[in-house]
């Protein structure tokens, strides 16, 4: 296993950075337009709109991720990130062996600066943040600024080497050499990033040139909308509708929130309104407005009370959508009105879930010698239902974890050890698959729905003992804090509280049938033939049985072993005595063969 930008959180929770953007990889609207026009001062964006991709109509590429999710503390809603996966979503790999290298750029247009001269005090700002909510740069990577003069020539103007995570730094540069006024001028952001690794995250904000400024010019007279609003659930971000409705009071938040940051000079009061509608007969559900005095420089939360929800859908189980868009009026004609606006959308679908839907980082569990790692998360239903499967963010991983072997375990209960625990179901000889639904959520579908009561149940991966450097990568949600509890791990026997600030990416799937991701079907085949049986210490396989994997279970349908086939031959010395079941998987033709056997 290559570990890429990791940080070793505890003993066996391992966070990583991604080798892959799912979010440009699985989002085939996603376009990005570019359309080549010269422009004029003054030059403005704050990334405050959806992306993945920057606006074609100020920037000249597109290698930059657009998004409101890697940003800490922003001064605007939106940022692009710069790291070292390209506008595919994947991960540059420079054929030179060096020590960094040229990864994402951002070059604006042509802008027209021949009328201009250092005369008109042209000053050129921007917010610069390192690492965010990804990994730090390192000390040989870089972020430079370049422009590019009248001869044709890029001319590096501003630069700064890696650091760890700072809040976003305000930069001022003044344009005054005569070589960069000219009507071709250009600019470009670089970061240089290490050779097959992504922990090299720069987050780029609020990008400004204009003439009549000054040094201390640094304010932007906007009002703007900063991070991602709250929900509206208390504990989920998403459950189905029947199950919230049923006991609104628990589910609901208190309040819900957005925050406002004020990028004036002085104190500005601004009325922050709500509204809040069902998207499917878009009925207005509630209108609010909150008056803030909000000081300069500083952030501002706007609070609501949560609001009485009665809609009944058409079918119990239909999915159901709240918008909760905010906005207000702008202070003068001047202020950028892009950012004034923000839209924050409550889902209730077939899931649970605690994940904001993206993805920041990668998480996995650093199995120990002979014993199998687990993870579970929490779930309550409010009303007895029918669970289905589970739906998992998979994070890509170096070497690929395209079709790694796992278990999918539901508890009544999971005690203080693997012993205390209550299992209700497993299933075995599920595989990894990056390529999903559900926002890029592989889905995977028990063989028969299960039927529970109302309460509280426990849902998860199961990886064989020995898994080791073969661990698998699950998605990472840094922009919510649900790990610490709901979301447990067992790597050694003893399920334990997770440690980690965040949100590791699962969702149990309730209710009505569904159409899991597509994956290759695995075929049944004829009992195979072990001997000798009754067993002593190992078990051998017939020489024309072609499988690659096994399980054994117990006569409860625990699982007590999973591993590789070695030389047709399978070690059961760690058994206690009794009767087991076998399962022998092909990984190539996707057969799976069963038989039993006893231990003495």
């Amino acid at each position: 296993m290559l570990c890429l930008g990791t940080s070793q959180l505890s003993a066996q929770e391992i966070l990583t950075s991604l080798t892959t953007n799912e979010a440009i990889q699985h989002n085939p609207q996603a376009s990005f337009s570019k359309k080549t026009r010269s422009l004029s001062l003054p030059f403005i964006d704050d990334f405050s709109y959806k992306g993945p991709y920057p606006d074609g109509t100020k920037w000249m590429d597109n290698k930059v991720f657009i998004n409101n999710t890697f940003g800490v503390d922003m001064p605007t809603q939106g940022v692009a990130t710069f790291d070292a996966l390209n506008e595919f979503g994947l991960s540059y790999h420079p054929t030179t062996n060096v020590s960094v290298f040229k990864a994402d750029s951002l070059t604006s247009q042509k802008i027209t600066m021949g009328s201009y001269s250092a005369a008109d005090s042209v000053y050129m700002s921007f917010y610069i943040q390192p690492q965010g909510n990804g990994f730090m740069p390192e000390l040989l990577d870089s972020m430079k600024l370049l422009f590019l003069d009248a001869n044709g020539n890029w001319q590096q103007v501003w630069g700064r080497g890696g650091i760890p995570l700072q809040n976003f730094s305000h930069i001022m540069l003044r344009i005054d050499s005569s070589i960069y006024f000219h009507n071709d001028f250009q600019f470009r952001f670089i970061n240089l990033a290490s050779p097959n690794t992504n922990d090299d995250v720069w987050n780029l904000d609020y990008v400004k040139i204009a003439a009549n400024r000054t040094r201390l010019d640094t304010v932007l007279n906007d009002i703007a909308f900063a991070k991602a609003p709250s929900f509206l659930l208390a504990e989920y971000t998403s459950m189905p509708y029947r199950h919230f409705i049923n006991n609104t009071t628990t589910e609901l938040a208190a309040n819900f929130n957005n925050t406002v940051q004020n990028n004036y000079k002085v104190t500005q009061t601004v009325g922050v309104n709500l509204l809040a509608s069902e998207l499917n007969t878009n009925t207005t559900l509630q209108t609010d407005i909150v008056n803030l005095n909000v000081p300069w420089g500083l952030p501002a939360d706007a609070v609501y009370n949560s609001y009485a929800i009665s809609y009944n859908p058409p079918n119990p189980n239909d999915n159901v959508t709240i918008q909760h868009k905010y906005f207000y009026n702008k202070l003068n004609a001047s202020e950028n009105t892009k950012n004034d606006t923000i839209v924050q959308k409550n889902v209730f679908a077939n899931y649970f879930a605690y994940d904001d839907g993206s993805n920041e980082k990668a998480y996995y569990l650093l199995g120990m010698p002979n014993a199998p790692a687990s993870t579970a998360v929490a779930f309550h239903l409010n009303q007895a239902d029918t669970i289905r499967g589970l739906a998992i963010r998979f994070a890509n991983q170096v070497p690929s974890g395209e079709g790694k072997l796992f278990t999918i375990n539901l508890y009544q209960s999971l005690g203080a050890t693997t012993q205390d625990q209550k299992e209700i179901h497993h299933q075995d000889f599920y595989k990894v698959r990056y390529t999903g639904d559900l926002e890029s959520f592989t889905t995977y579908k028990f063989d028969s729905a299960i039927a529970l009561a109302a309460g509280t149940y426990y849902i998860g991966t199961t990886q064989a003992p020995n898994s080791g450097a073969d661990s698998i990568y699950f998605g990472f949600d840094a922009n919510t804090a649900a790990n610490a509890n709901h979301f447990f791990y067992n790597v050694d026997g003893y399920w334990t509280p997770s440690l980690v600030s965040g949100t590791t990416m699962l969702r149990p799937i309730v209710g009505s049938n569904f159409t899991p991701t597509s994956i290759q079907t695995t075929t049944l085949q004829p009992a195979v033939q072990v001997y000798p049986n009754p067993c002593n210490n190992h078990l051998r396989l017939q020489n024309n049985c072609n499988a690659t994997n096994y399980c054994i279970l117990d006569v409860a349908g625990n699982t007590m072993q999973c591993n590789p086939i070695n030389n047709q031959k399978i070690d059961v010395q760690t058994l206690p005595s009794g009767q087991y079941f076998l399962q022998l998987y092909n990984n190539q033709d996707n057969t799976l063969q069963h038989t039993s056997f006893i231990k003495q």
